[in-house]
Order: structure tokens, then sequence, then C-alpha cells
């Protein structure tokens, strides 16, 4: 992998051992107020229609289905009264399903990985998934933090839009052009300077040239939905976005990032080169 260097900050250092991964206490889009209220609305609803079933249909399929439905409404009903005994909020509930709706992304995508040899890293649920997962694949003793690598990618995304904006052309679809267009439009330059806010799959086109690493960035189904070089340049641009994972792997002699996305959140593997057999 080359060689990637950052300012010595106190605070990530890839050599420590990190506390294991979970629900954070800042707010992510797992924590929204107004997704937990959904969520513990879908569960009452669950439990209302399990009851219409049973009312309408007398069959033993029908039958065997509403026990089905039940039974996750109950389970999940039970996870969140183990993990906050004495909360019985709908809130609840909703921390618990949409926990085990990201830890069956991790278990999808390490299934994923696994006929390539190598190893999902399940990166934190706060909002800096991202640079947690690139963070990770960095050489040690790089001594890059979530906090000082968003900050340059922001820098770096921002001197891009301003050297860009006299060749936008919004009638011409193309990658750089839906870059600047969500950048400058759509929040991206200001939810890159925010902690915790989410950050979109294409800022690797700065992240790889601040680190002069190559990163590919693959979909959960296996599919490569970006990929970047060393300089931040597209190598599959809007159009032709048909190249395989292996393809990549070759062309960059196992030397890069990679990241896995879906659903809003980012995962890491174990550096590549160490992963190889």
């Amino acid at each position: 992998m080359n060689s990637v260097e950052g300012p010595v900050v106190a605070g990530y250092q890839h050599s420590q051992p990190q506390v294991e991964n979970s629900i954070g206490h800042t707010k992510h889009w797992t924590q929204s107020r107004t997704i937990q209220v959904l969520a513990g609305a879908a569960v009452v609803t669950l439990g209302v229609l399990a009851g219409l079933t049973v009312a309408f249909f007398a069959s033993t399929f029908a039958a065997s289905i509403v026990a089905g439905a039940v039974t996750v409404v109950l389970g999940v009903s039970l996870i969140g009264y183990v993990c906050h005994p004495g909360q019985g909020s709908t809130a609840t509930l909703a921390d618990a399903l949409l926990a085990s709706f990201t830890n069956a992304l991790e278990d999808r995508a390490a299934k994923m990985l696994q006929p390539y040899q190598l190893d999902l890293y399940k990166s934190c649920r706060d909002g800096n998934c991202y640079f947690d997962s690139v963070i990770h694949q960095c050489p040690a003793g790089s001594n890059w933090t979530i906090q000082n690598l968003r900050f340059r990618v922001y820098q770096e995304a921002k001197q891009w839009c301003e050297g860009y904006r006299r060749h936008f052309d919004p009638a011409i679809h193309s990658s750089e052009n839906d870059l600047y267009s969500r950048l400058i439009f759509y929040k991206g330059l200001e939810d890159l300077q925010t902690d915790n806010a989410w950050v979109d799959a294409t800022d690797s086109a700065f992240t790889a040239k601040i680190l002069n690493t190559p990163i590919v960035v693959m979909n959960i189904d296996g599919s490569v939905a970006h990929a970047f070089d060393a300089e931040g340049q597209f190598m599959n641009d809007a159009i032709n976005f048909s190249m395989d994972f292996g393809y990549f792997r070759n062309i960059l002699n196992n030397r890069f990032i990679l990241l896995i996305f879906d659903s809003n959140h980012f995962m890491g593997v174990s550096p590549i080169t160490k992963q190889l057999v």
C-alpha cells in the first residue's frame, strides 16, 4: 500500500486497541427521533396485522405466518427490555430494531468478502463511519484522526469546487458535474466539515488524493460503485461503471483502500496487503 502520512495529533492511533464499536452516544441516523418513532409504530402495526390475520384466516398456513410475525415482534420487544430494563418506550424497540438491521448488514458484507479472503472491519455508527473505515486501512503510524482527516477532505473539496466552478454545466451528465452539484447545491461541503455528519462515497475523490492511495467503493452485493486513483480521478465514471472488483484488484495490484457501502453505512476491511495468501 502506498505510504500515507498525516500530522501527528493525539487521538486515533492505528496501533492502539480500539473499543468495540456499538451505537454511540452521539446521534446518528440509527438514533434519529423520527426514525425511532416510525420504527416503533411499525412494530405496533405488525402486532395489529397479526391479530387481524388471525381473525380473518383460519388456515394452518396463515396461522404459521401469524405465529412467525408475533415471534419477531415479541423477540424484538424482549431484546429491548433486556438491553434497556425499565424503559418500555417504542424508542427502545426502535433502537433494538435498528441495531439488528445494522448487524444484519455487517453479516451480509462479511459473507460477501469471504471469497476474496478479506475480513470485514465493523466501523463506528455515529456518522463518522466513512472516516473510521478509511483510517483503519492507513499504515500504522500515519496518525490520522477522524476529525483532522474530515477537515482535510473538506479543504480539498472546497478548493476543487472553486477550480471546477467555471467548468460546471448542469445540462451535462458526468461524474464531475454530479459531484460539484452535490457539494454546492445539496449541502455536501457543509456536511464534510460537520462532525458526525454522513458523507457521500464520491467524496473519496478527495480522500484518495490526500492519502495518495486509490480507493474502491463496493456495494454490499459485490459490485463496484466507485473507484478513484491516487490522484483522485474517477476510474469508473457515470457512463462506464461496469468494471468488477477483480478488475480493480488486478490493475491496482491490491494496493488500495476498500470501502463497503449499503444503506448510508460504510464499512472497511483489514488492510488488503495483509490479507493476501
